[in-house]
């Protein structure tokens, strides 16, 4: 899973002290720049807080592209190869682009429309 290095988790963690300001503008401006660094680092929020306990009955749905490529490639028979060596190549990745997601999406789609998923 991805995660922060040392420095951008100090980083971070300076940054969302910043959230407890009086001053509305910071907080929005640290906000800002902590889902900046995330997106940056290809990171959900989930991975920087851990998924929390199990709610039984609930579906999990993944919420990160790389929590999501993970279930994807449960399925990796239904793949083509090009898409199982894309979503394989993405995981190494720590960031990843709309245009990536949106071809994560599409092929999350076409698994939904041969009820794989």
């Amino acid at each position: 899973m991805p995660e922060l290095s040392p420095p951008d988790r100090r980083k971070m963690v300076a940054i969302l002290g910043r959230l407890a300001s009086d001053q509305a503008g910071e907080v929005v401006a640290a906000a800002h720049l902590a889902s900046s660094m995330m997106r940056k680092n290809g990171l959900c929020w989930e991975d920087l807080l851990g998924s929390g306990p199990e709610q039984k009955g609930a579906e999990a749905k993944p919420e990160c592209a790389h929590d999501r490529i993970r279930e994807i490639l449960k399925h990796a028979g239904l793949l083509s190869e090009w898409e199982r060596s894309f979503l394989t190549d993405l995981l190494k990745r720590r960031a990843i682009s709309v245009k990536q997601r949106s071809k994560i999406d599409e092929i999350t789609q076409q698994l939904r429309e041969r009820k794989a998923w």
